[in-house]
């Protein structure tokens, strides 16, 4: 996800392990657009341990919210 990020963007992991993206565009529409793209890479990619041969695909869910202006 860190290197879908568009310019001024941030990516942080929470201590859930959850993340929370910034997404720098006044447009709603445009950040949603971004969270379902990526959303749909991410589930293109899976994990496995590495004597098995079950992969596991990375699930995603996303959502958009506003920041109030501080």
């Amino acid at each position: 996800m860190r290197t879908a990020l568009p310019v001024n963007g941030l990516l942080c992991r929470r201590v859930k392990g959850d993340f929370v993206v910034y997404v720098p565009t006044p447009d709603e529409a445009e950040a949603r657009k971004w969270a379902n793209k990526a959303t749909a890479a991410a589930s293109l990619c899976s994990f496995g341990a590495i004597d098995s041969k079950y992969q596991t695909p990375v699930a995603l869910r996303s959502r958009v919210a506003r920041m109030a202006q501080q």
